[in-house]
């Protein structure tokens, strides 16, 4: 019963979103035909007695929210437009772990589905030749890549508690299938992980999201297992990297890379060392296997150059010239 309210409560609040989202994108007033085709959960629910209770129900929210919802009458039938920033919250006051929990919330919503939707909303308005503020879109554009495929059904795994099944590549590169009963998901140093008990190896594994190479597939109904209680920060701290045993110099530009500059040492390159371009430091970075962090640095394109040692820079440059040989100019 409490996973189903805890499912209910989160379509009302994601539906809610988007339905602010859209009317806060919007200069002039957007009918309810174009507010029903742009919200996913109007949209799917279908235009009747339902969508209408909805409708109203959630008009009435955002007023008790204290949103200046004003509606109007135009052409195309009933219009609304929020007409100011009214209902923006008072300064509030966290403690240092209420902002790190937060930051956390704020990366799992940005890196979900939800980007997405607000993106293909932003889409259909503008093609219905609606005028559009930028500024909401950049207070809810995601502040994070969804650069890892797997988090998403790992992350509605784990607040499910359903066990998963997924084939993983280890450092050595060998993949195997893995069934797993997700703990929690963490991020640590750039990297996401998940964290559970290997039915497998019947331990408490940790799972790199970037070396997982199919889609995870949950098994089983909700509440199917118990998660211990585990002291999550201190898990997060033990998948931090053994210290690195071999240095990297490398040349970044500005303040790009923040990953690379916070593991670094600024330096200063003398003798023959290369004439480096304008804007950029160098930096230097222990490292332990050299693949791991060329991939790494290849992900920063121009920003990020290796001044030495020249194996690593040749391997970048290989890792390179490999992803244009598979995509081309889209590259």
């Amino acid at each position: 019963m409490a996973t189903a309210r805890s499912q209910v409560a989160r379509a009302n609040s994601l539906r809610l979103f988007e339905l602010v989202f859209v009317l806060m994108s919007a200069v002039q007033p957007i009918t309810r035909r174009q507010i029903i085709d742009l919200v996913s959960e109007y949209r799917q629910t279908g235009d009747g007695p339902t969508l209408q209770r909805m409708f109203e129900r959630d008009k009435q929210t955002l007023r008790e929210l204290g949103m200046n919802l004003e509606t109007s009458e135009t052409d195309g039938g009933e219009a609304y437009r929020l007409r100011d920033r009214s209902f923006t919250l008072p300064e509030i006051d966290f403690t240092p772990q209420e902002r790190a929990m937060l930051t956390l919330a704020g990366r799992v919503w940005s890196e979900n589905a939800m980007a997405r939707e607000s993106q293909d909303a932003l889409r259909k308005l503008a093609a219905a030749g609606v005028e559009l503020d930028a500024a909401p879109s950049l207070a809810f554009q995601p502040s994070v890549s969804a650069r890892e495929q797997a988090f998403q059904p790992l992350w509605e795994a784990t607040a499910r508690r359903r066990r998963v099944r997924f084939s993983y590549r280890t450092s050595t590169g060998t993949t195997s299938e893995r069934h797993v009963e997700p703990w929690m998901l963490g991020s640590r140093s750039g990297s996401w992980y998940l964290i559970g008990f290997d039915r497998d190896r019947q331990e408490r594994r940790s799972f790199k999201l970037s070396r997982i190479t199919s889609e995870p597939r949950a098994e089983g109904p909700d509440a199917s297992y118990e998660v211990p209680e585990i002291d999550r920060a201190a898990l997060l701290a033990s998948l931090a990297p053994a210290p690195g045993t071999q240095q990297a110099v490398l040349a970044i530009r500005g303040e790009y890379a923040p990953m690379l500059r916070r593991r670094g040492r600024p330096m200063v390159v003398v003798g023959d060392g290369p004439e480096l371009p304008e804007g950029y430091r160098t930096y230097e970075v222990p490292f332990n296997r050299e693949a791991d962090l060329a991939a790494e640095v290849a992900t920063h394109g121009a920003d990020v150059l290796v001044v030495s040692p020249p194996a690593l820079r040749e391997t970048v440059i290989d890792h390179l010239q490999r992803v244009v040989a598979a995509h081309g100019g889209a590259s």
